[in-house]
């Protein structure tokens, strides 16, 4: 009587094999994997300072007022404004809420009107320029 039986299935080490290689590769492509997220919070940070900008701009242009994005760099924020009368008030939207910049991001404005945002790690960043008015 020949009795054959067939195993189906892994063995120990073929798991054990497949788990190694899939490490191996996690650890080769994580680091590539942290500064993709850095440079999102950069250009996360960019977009929204943008968008803010040419919100202010468009505003101005149709409502013929002066608005006016108010930077305070050492707390690494930043509002949108507009004029009444002599002073610049908050606008009552959501427009014009305080932004909190990542901490990771900082900005800082020339007297030439350039504003650099950047991030701290790794060293990237943009410049945006403009007329001082």
């Amino acid at each position: 009587m020949n009795t054959t039986r067939s195993h189906h299935g892994f063995t120990l080490l073929e798991l054990v094999l497949v788990m190694v290689v899939l490490v191996v590769a996690l650890g080769i492509t994580a680091p590539s994997l942290r500064g993709w997220s850095r440079a999102q919070v950069l250009r996360d940070a960019a977009d929204q300072f943008v968008s803010v900008t040419h919100r202010a701009r468009s505003q101005a242009v149709s409502e013929m007022r002066i608005y006016r994005v108010e930077m305070d760099a050492s707390a690494g924020r930043y509002q949108l404004t507009m004029q009444e009368e002599q002073a610049f008030v908050s606008i009552p939207a959501t427009w014009g809420r305080t932004i909190q910049l990542p901490a990771s991001v900082t900005f800082a404005s020339d007297a030439g009107g350039s504003i650099t945002v950047e991030c701290r790690s790794p060293a990237e960043g943009f410049v945006v320029s403009g007329g001082a008015r």
